[in-house]
């Protein structure tokens, strides 16, 4: 029903299907998938300082919250595809962030993807709404698909490349908007 699993080094996932939690830890390494999740509890996934965690089989499902970690320091780049909606949890990585939904994009805390150079990327498909009204600090912020947008930056942002069907809307509470 649940799985907890910790390894001292890269974790490469494979097909899973598990109706309860999901907790895997690399103590040493970056995370990622080969084959397709689907995750009915709550997912964790916990990486030490620099290491990243990619997610990215594009028939992932995850039906519950989804936790991003650091045991230690900070995790560098995060990509993660859901077939459902996907609410960002509170997070700050130093490298980039990609995440794409086949539903709504949401954030339930501060997302914080301001290194220099670096990039948070969302794609919700033309026909899904991304809303981001926390407290978040991106360096460029890019769009890929979705249909309206409404997205709350703490301080200076450039805007990259973006498609969006319907409402564009972004604040800067404390900083200049720029493409």
């Amino acid at each position: 029903r649940n799985v907890a699993v910790t390894d001292s080094d890269d974790v490469a996932l494979g097909l899973s299907d598990v109706d309860g939690t999901y907790a895997i830890t690399s103590t040493a390494g970056s995370i990622t998938n080969s084959g397709n999740l689907d995750i009915e509890g709550a997912s964790t996934f916990t990486v030490t300082n620099g290491q990243s965690i990619s997610l990215n089989s594009s028939g992932n499902d995850f039906a519950s919250t989804v936790t991003f970690a650091a045991s230690s320091g900070t995790i560098a780049d995060i990509t993660i595809v859901d077939n459902s909606a996907f609410d960002v949890k509170a997070l700050t990585i130093t490298g980039d962030l990609s995440v794409t939904a086949s539903g709504a994009i949401t954030d339930s805390g501060n997302i914080s993807v301001d290194g220099s150079g670096k990039t948070a990327t969302f794609n919700a498909g033309s026909g899904n709404d991304i809303t981001l009204n926390n407290s978040n600090d991106f360096k460029t912020l890019k769009i890929a698909a979705a249909r309206n947008v409404a997205v709350t930056d703490s301080d200076d942002v450039a805007l990259g490349l973006s498609d969006v069907d319907g409402t564009y809307a972004i604040t800067s509470t404390a900083g200049s908007i720029t493409n």
